[in-house]
């Protein structure tokens, strides 16, 4: 479901996103689908999808995997970070901190759509 928005048929990176994330002032540097090597046993691929990535010019990236069995018990993950030269910001609540990039990744990826949940409910 997640790559929906972000890629085109040919899997590479939806023009209409980086379209919109440029309407709203964030510059995308890249945008990917990434792997880490997990071992397996013998004759299986070592790599295993584990999400996308959203990284802007800034260094700030949304990160969305989604983690457990994939049908019972799984969990979607968005991971968000920030980077600012603002030492104001540093003590900042993370929450209003992160506002604007929070909500860039929740309209992105359609999270409240495809879960019904407006609130994640568990915050790290």
């Amino acid at each position: 479901w997640l790559t929906i928005p972000f890629c085109s048929a040919e899997r590479e990176p939806a023009g209409v996103l980086v379209f919109f994330l440029f309407l709203k002032g964030w510059f995308v540097f890249e945008i990917n689908l990434f792997r880490r090597h997990v071992p397996l046993w013998p004759g299986h691929s070592p790599y295993q999808p584990q999400g996308i990535r959203v990284i802007f010019t800034d260094g700030s990236r949304l990160i969305f995997r989604l983690s457990g069995t994939g049908s019972s018990g799984a969990t979607i993950r968005m991971y968000v970070e920030k980077y600012t030269s603002d030492p104001a910001i540093y003590a900042a609540d993370p929450a209003e901190a992160l506002k604007g990039i929070i909500e860039i990744g929740l309209r992105v990826s359609r999270l409240v759509e495809h879960t019904g949940r407006a609130e994640p409910t568990v915050k790290t």
